[in-house]
């Protein structure tokens, strides 16, 4: 958790040179699924829509979540 209120983000992520700051969110779903949370005054790159059973990430992580986060790269030569 950010120790500032001010702060842009609650977590920031640096892997290989890379950063990705994080917003945590607690959120809900609709009775018609929809996703919903507080969207306002969202700095990060990406915010962590945090549901009872699940964590979803918008914009989805991608391959940032792939190759930085898990800690398994990727070599070109292997697409």
């Amino acid at each position: 958790r950010s120790v500032s209120q001010a702060c842009s983000c609650d977590l920031v992520v640096l892997k290989n040179g890379n950063m990705l700051r994080v917003e945590v969110r607690t959120s809900y779903r609709s009775k018609e699924g929809r996703l919903w949370y507080n969207s306002g005054n969202v700095r990060a790159d990406v915010v962590a829509a945090v549901l009872p059973d699940t964590i979803i990430y918008e914009p989805p992580l991608g391959e940032f979540a792939v190759s930085s986060l898990s800690g398994e790269s990727k070599s070109k030569d292997e697409d």
